[in-house]
């Protein structure tokens, strides 16, 4: 279901998930370049449904397999033990992953996710024991609404808030494939139309912010939704 609008300043919802337009004007790298980052975005682990630790424990064998020297075997490191209330969760609970030598445990000494690795070389979708949020970044789900993770990205120092000497274009052009997860292939189709159809106002827009090296406020941190 969609509730789509196109005039400015109404709410544009797709699948029970308001849309916020930061995510049109915010800029981002062209790609995820890990030889630039060094997978930055992982250094301090993720929140995560219960049901993807369960995913994950379910591979737990596959994992260990790819995982490398700067990385924990120890299972009972891999998560952290304070469970929380969060309806941006498909359970509504969640957890930390463990941070082990001074980056996610599943991150690898290459900065590749071995979560993703691993399904990758068994012919898997790269995504399928990926954590969602994980996937998305820096799209993020806050209070049910779709955003540009500005919290995290303030503390990037290639991709992030404030590089916009690196930034080549909006986060919502850079990362399609990341938004099609969230919203499901005809959610992202709606989307798409709807930016297309104003697409010289926003690229106008995320090219003063660029300029003037502005910062954007997502909106969570301005509004109770």
């Amino acid at each position: 279901m969609s509730d789509i609008q196109n005039k400015k300043g109404e709410r544009i919802v797709i699948n029970g998930l308001e849309i916020d337009p930061v995510i049109f004007t915010q800029g981002f790298v062209d790609f995820c370049d890990i030889s630039k980052c060094e997978g930055e975005c992982c250094h301090t682990g993720v929140w995560i449904d219960l049901k993807e630790r369960d995913v994950i424990l379910a591979h737990k064998d596959l994992v260990l397999q790819y995982m490398d020297e700067t990385q924990t075997r120890d299972i009972s490191k891999w998560f952290g033990n304070v469970i929380e209330d969060d309806e941006d969760f498909e359970s509504g609970k969640c957890l930390g992953t463990e941070v082990h030598n001074d980056k996610c445990v599943f991150q690898m000494q290459t900065g590749y996710c071995v979560l993703q690795s691993a399904a990758m070389q068994t012919g898997m979708s790269p995504w399928a024991i990926k954590p969602k949020f994980c996937v998305m970044y820096p799209i993020v789900i806050a209070e049910g609404v779709l955003t540009y993770d500005d919290d995290h990205a303030a503390e990037m120092h290639y991709c992030g808030l404030d590089c916009h000497q690196n930034h080549t274009r909006s986060a919502f052009e850079s990362c399609g494939a990341e938004i099609e997860y969230a919203l499901g292939t005809e959610g992202y189709k709606i989307l798409n139309d709807h930016y297309e159809e104003h697409k010289d106002e926003y690229r106008a827009e995320y090219e003063r912010v660029k300029q003037k090296g502005l910062v954007q406020i997502a909106l969570p941190d301005v509004a109770s939704l």
